[in-house]
């Protein structure tokens, strides 16, 4: 979900009322703040690295993210990763963020292969909704106390850390 609806929603959720434009503005504070501590700490989840290195080697890569430009931009150059994946699409490029399957729509037409063959790996609810929606098989990235929630919403599989995706996807 967007910065802009997920604000939104917790506001609505807890009764408050704010102005399109005061929205916009604590929207526009709380994206600053993510890049600030992007650019700071680099949250790299352990052992990223070099899985995404093997699963290059072995297939297309694309990133699909709702996260801002600048946030997506900053995420690949702090990373290192922007080498290793083809193309990656972030929330600007959409007109509705996940659980619309828009996002995964447009990486599967932007890779060339039909939904049925990609495979996303996917942190939150909404975007395993939104992959399968597509049409897209999901790996879910997720505590296992959230399993039942996860292969609810539609994910073929729930690991609790990238290590687990190495024996699932680089057996030869």
């Amino acid at each position: 979900m967007r910065t802009d609806q997920s604000m939104a929603r917790v506001l609505a959720e807890n009764g408050l009322k704010l102005s399109r434009a005061r929205l916009q503005e604590l929207v526009k504070k709380k994206q600053r703040r993510a890049l600030l501590d992007l650019a700071r700490y680099g949250q790299i989840a352990p052992g990223s690295p070099e899985l995404i290195r093997a699963l290059a080697k072995k297939y297309r890569l694309a990133l699909a993210s709702s996260a801002s430009l600048a946030t997506v931009g900053l995420f690949l150059e702090r990373c290192g990763y922007g080498r290793l994946f083809e193309f990656s699409i972030d929330g600007s490029q959409i007109k509705k963020a996940k659980p619309s399957p828009e996002i995964y729509q447009l990486a599967s037409a932007k890779l060339r292969l039909l939904p049925r063959v990609c495979l996303v790996i996917e942190d939150a609810l909404r975007g395993v909704e939104a992959a399968r929606a597509a049409g897209m098989s999901v790996i879910a990235l997720a505590p296992q106390s959230r399993r039942e929630q996860f292969i609810g919403a539609g994910a073929t599989a729930v690991i609790s850390s990238l290590k687990s995706l190495r024996p699932l996807l680089l057996v030869s």
